[in-house]
């Protein structure tokens, strides 16, 4: 039977902390954070981070339910156990341990409950984040008085590339799927003519 682990209440309150400050204490620290992330890059990486931990906390609900299926067949073995001949353990020691499996089960289906609810509750606060990011966004437009270059950028993010800014020229793309959730990061390369660069783009697009 599998065994699993749940955050102290504590613990849970400490990383949805730090969530609502804009670093995901319950992920891995990005190894390639040098504290200059922008807010797309932020939302990028909390986003997977939230994938990995969602299909880690699928895999123990699994677990928990593999357990509850497992304490519920020991609880019907036990319960046709104390209808048999005297030979048998007494009817005492069965019902003190179909008392005991109907704890565990209790306990586990608790278990699994707490865990949907904390994946429910990390999904909840990366939309609140992604609205936030889309609302400053509309106000950064608003403020510079729709200028051509926040135009043009912004549309870019909307069909899906992201550009990435380093020592004030753009060195990057961040491509994100139109068929799924993956994202993929080019590095611009200026000896690539305009017309295969923007093939290129379209085709990581579209994967």
């Amino acid at each position: 039977m599998s065994t699993f682990e749940i955050p102290t209440e504590q613990e849970f309150d400490e990383q949805f902390l730090s969530l609502l400050t804009g670093v995901p204490a319950i992920f891995p620290v990005d190894p390639t954070d040098d504290g200059n992330l922008n807010d797309v890059e932020k939302v990028m990486y909390a986003e997977q981070r939230l994938k990995d931990f969602r299909a880690r906390a699928k895999e123990r609900v699994d677990h928990a339910r593999d357990d509850l299926r497992a304490i519920a067949r020991d609880h019907k073995q036990a319960e046709l156990a104390s209808q048999r001949s005297s030979a048998h353990p007494t009817t005492q020691a069965h019902e003190a341990k179909m008392t005991g499996m109907r704890q565990a089960r209790l306990a586990t289906m608790k278990a699994n409950s707490e865990l949907e609810q904390q994946v429910y509750r990390l999904q909840g606060e990366l939309e609140r984040l992604q609205q936030e990011l889309k609302d400053e966004e509309a106000e950064a437009v608003d403020a510079l008085e729709l200028d051509s270059d926040i135009l043009r950028i912004k549309l870019y993010r909307d069909m899906g590339f992201l550009p990435v800014e380093e020592n004030g020229a753009i060195s990057k793309i961040v491509v994100l799927s139109q068929n799924s959730q993956d994202a993929r990061t080019v590095e611009v390369d200026d000896g690539v003519s305009d017309f295969k660069w923007s093939e290129k783009l379209w085709e990581l697009a579209g994967r």
